[in-house]
Formats: C-alpha cells, sequence, structure tokens
C-alpha cells in the first residue's frame, strides 16, 4: 500500500493537480475512536462552560466566547495539515511533523470532531436560535459525521479522502465567516469602540448586533437573529 500511495506522489517541483492524484485510503488510524474524541471534546467545553464563563458573564453572551475561541484553536491546528494536502505534496497518512507517527490525516480528524461539538454545544446550550441557524448546525454535524464514516468504510466508498477533504474545504470558509462577526462581539464587550468601528467599516453588512445591560450596568453583546 505505501509503495501504491508514494508512485502516486508528484516528486516535488512537479507539475500536475496533486488532489487528482491522492489514494483512496483510510484517513486515519484513529477514526474507528472518533467517538471517544467528540466525547471528549464535548467535556471539555462543558467545563470551560461551568466553571469559567457562567460565574463572570450572561448565558448569551457565553456561546460567544466558546464559538469564538473554538473556531481561533481550529484555525490554528487545521491549517498546517489541511493546506499540506490542498496545495503540497501531502496525504492523510504523512507524518505531522518528522519522525511523529501522528498524522495529518489524525489532526484533521480530531479537528473534525471539535467542530462537531461545537456546534452540538451550541444547540443545545442557546436560548434562541433561528430556524435557519438550525439547520445550518444540523446539517454541519451530519455532514462531518458522514465523511468520517466513509473514511472508515473507503474499500466501498470510491470518494471516500475527497469527501473528507472536500468537508474542510467548506468549513473553512463557514468558521472564517461566523468569526468575524463574533469578534466584534469580543469588540463590543470590551468598550473597544474604535477597533470596533474598523471591524464595521472592513465589513459593513455583516447584520444588527443588539446591546444588553446587564443588572450592574455593564455591557455585553448578543448577535441577533443568529
Amino acid at each position: 500500500m505505501n509503495t501504491q500511495i508514494n508512485n502516486k506522489i508528484p516528486a516535488p517541483g512537479s507539475h500536475g493537480a496533486h488532489l487528482a492524484q491522492l489514494v483512496n485510503q483510510l484517513v486515519s488510524q484513529i477514526a474507528p475512536f472518533s467517538s471517544l474524541i467528540i466525547t471528549i471534546a464535548a467535556c471539555i467545553l462543558a467545563a470551560i462552560r461551568i466553571y469559567l464563563l457562567d460565574l463572570v458573564i450572561l448565558r448569551s453572551f457565553v456561546n460567544h466566547h466558546v464559538a469564538a475561541g473554538t473556531k481561533v484553536f481550529l484555525i490554528v491546528l487545521t491549517a498546517y495539515p489541511l493546506l499540506a494536502i490542498l496545495v503540497g505534496y501531502g496525504t492523510p497518512q504523512t507524518s505531522f511533523f518528522l519522525g511523529s507517527s501522528t498524522t495529518l490525516g489524525d489532526v484533521l480528524l480530531v479537528s473534525s470532531q471539535i467542530f462537531t461539538i461545537m456546534y452540538i454545544f451550541e444547540l443545545f446550550y442557546r436560548d434562541k436560535i433561528s430556524p435557519v441557524s438550525f439547520i445550518h448546525h444540523v446539517g454541519a454535524v451530519i455532514i462531518a459525521q458522514s465523511a468520517i464514516a466513509m473514511s472508515i468504510n473507503y474499500d466501498h466508498e470510491s470518494d471516500a479522502v475527497y469527501e473528507f477533504i472536500l468537508c474542510f474545504t467548506w468549513g473553512t470558509f463557514d468558521v472564517l465567516a461566523e468569526l468575524w462577526p463574533q469578534g466584534q462581539v469580543e469588540l463590543i464587550a470590551q468598550d473597544c469602540h474604535a477597533l470596533f468601528a474598523l471591524a464595521i467599516l472592513c465589513r459593513p453588512n455583516m447584520g444588527s448586533v443588539d446591546l444588553l445591560q446587564t443588572r450592574q450596568g455593564s455591557t455585553v453583546t448578543a448577535c441577533a437573529g443568529r
């Protein structure tokens, strides 16, 4: 199998579409343990919410802290392995770094589970959620988990590896699009009015943001309609 994979990977400096030469294979050896990974991620988010956030800020604002923080973490964690496969010469079985037993596929699989639990957390925790957001979150969870299931059954799914990578391509736009307004929410909460005004100028059509006053008079924010 390794010989077959190596023969299909173009040498550095050569021309041709690398993605078209990816071998359909198991994305990650830890894929069968994906339920354990998502359980651990859920427990970590729950602990952050219970012991770090609820004591100092309102429920509606907790979701923005959790979501924004998780998205930043996902960007940092996923950028290298995804780009190595999309525009480099890596495959899901390529080592994450030299001499490591952890592969690019392992990191992407963990990222996929964190992405999934982020939306599950939001579905259960938020007081109000629009029908559009509800359908989006449920669809994202189903698609992400279906891609992992297909990768485990890659012998019978001819495009399993491409489905998996495609999910990350779409998920990248999803994370970046949602992170921008959530960052603006954080700026309002910290009274960073100059930075918030600059953010609005960069993206004036982000939608409305409601300002809610706490009992103590401090300002917190929640995105309206999301």
